[in-house]
């Protein structure tokens, strides 16, 4: 009796409906709009943000012995629109002014495609900054979505840290185990400029499905350059074997190449004549932003990667509920820190310039490497599982 009025209950109409609604709505809120009630909560209760401004900043000392003859350098595609990086390309403007840094955009026209011979423009602009490397002592080669968070810091530091160190500094991502192809600091050498357009030249053996583009290729830049096939277990050659199998693969790829290249910081080439360095996770210049949320510290914060306009996440004021939780599901979406309107570059060039930053993003240093440092072991945990398949893809070649 008391099964058949259980089944009397689940079969009736007013049980199905619940539980449809429970079921729609559950899929509604967790599986394709997981954000929505955060973000109508905020809407509704949501506290204003403050604002901090900062203290004066103090321009770099030009005569200082600590102080270095440096460019910044922006190679943007013909034809790119650079409304989708301009709020990033003025944080840098300002910087440059205020401590009076060279500051340039580069575009890829048809001169640069006939003096450099490459057709993808993630290679090509390897070769433009080796062309243009003579115009300062140093040159930092910046993606154009970089956007200074902290003004105080100097590029200088980095090039007194690693000035008799090495020719080029690169250094690691923080979300995977790859070496950032987009943003790098290099003196003007000879082997600068020699390593610089063997990367762009990758692009001539690339393997022929997803080879993650310059991103993938510097790995294979790395083993073959400083390791070649004079490593015991795994050589470069097999890690090219994995390369471009396909999407997938790519990470196993990029593993195995540091597998390869160990715990090396100093790349020493075998010819003698230069040396590279690779700076370890969170010790760069700048990370990408996204991984902590936009949340940031002032002890530890540089630059911040990733800012593209079509990938910010409005305002309260500025989107519903809905459109912002839609945004929020995009890969690598950001919140700006920075509450700056503007930039009047001729405030930025008296030093008269502050940077504003809103409050609710700001975080202690601690808090900051908390987060961080649980982002370094998911990313621990995803290189053993990529490491773990290089076997599979070996044996089947």
């Amino acid at each position: 009796m008391r099964r058949l009025k259980f089944c009397r209950i689940f079969k009736s109409p007013i049980f199905i409906v619940t539980a449809a609604f429970f079921l729609f709505t559950y899929i509604i809120f967790v599986v394709i709009q997981p954000h929505f009630s955060s973000e109508l909560y905020k809407s509704y209760f949501g506290e204003p943000d403050s604002i901090i401004t900062s203290l004066p900043i103090q321009q770099r000392s030009l005569n200082s012995s600590n102080t270095y003859d440096i460019g910044i350098l922006l190679i943007v595609s013909e034809g790119a629109d650079l409304s989708e990086y301009q709020f990033a390309i003025n944080t840098l403007k300002c910087y440059s002014k205020l401590h009076h840094y060279g500051f340039y955009i580069e575009w890829v026209n048809d001169t640069w495609k006939e003096l450099c011979g490459q057709k993808q423009f993630m290679f090509i602009r390897h070769c433009i900054v080796s062309k243009l490397l003579h115009r300062h002592e140093w040159t930092l080669f910046l993606d154009a979505d970089v956007a200074v968070i902290n003004p105080s810091r100097l590029i200088d530091d980095f090039v007194e840290q690693n000035k008799d160190v090495a020719d080029i500094m690169f250094y690691d991502r923080f979300f995977n185990w790859e070496i950032a192809a987009g943003s790098y600091l290099a003196k003007n050498s000879s082997y600068s400029k020699e390593f610089l357009i063997k990367f762009a030249n990758i692009e001539f053996i690339l393997p022929g499905s997803c080879h993650g583009s310059d991103n993938g290729a510097i790995h294979w830049l790395f083993v073959e350059q400083f390791f070649g096939n004079h490593t015991t277990q795994l050589n470069s050659n097999d890690c090219y074997a994995i390369w471009g199998i396909s999407y997938d693969s790519l990470s196993a790829f990029e593993a195995c190449c540091r597998l390869i290249m160990g715990e090396t910081r100093i790349f020493h080439d075998p010819s003698g004549k230069g040396k590279i360095k690779l700076i370890p996770k969170g010790e760069g210049w700048m990370r990408d932003g996204w991984i902590s949320d936009s949340r940031w510290s002032l002890d530890s914060d540089f630059m911040l990667h990733g800012w593209k306009h079509s990938n910010e996440m409005p305002k309260i004021e500025e989107a519903n509920a809905w459109n912002r939780a839609s945004i929020r599901l995009k890969f690598a979406s950001w919140y700006r820190t920075i509450a700056n309107p503007t930039f009047d570059l001729n405030l930025c060039e008296t030093g008269k310039i502050t940077w504003k930053w809103w409050s609710s993003l700001m975080i202690s240093k601690n808090e900051l490497q908390n987060i961080l440092t649980k982002k370094r072991q998911t990313t621990r945990q995803k290189f053993f599982y990529s490491q773990a398949q290089i076997p599979e893809y070996l044996k089947n070649l």
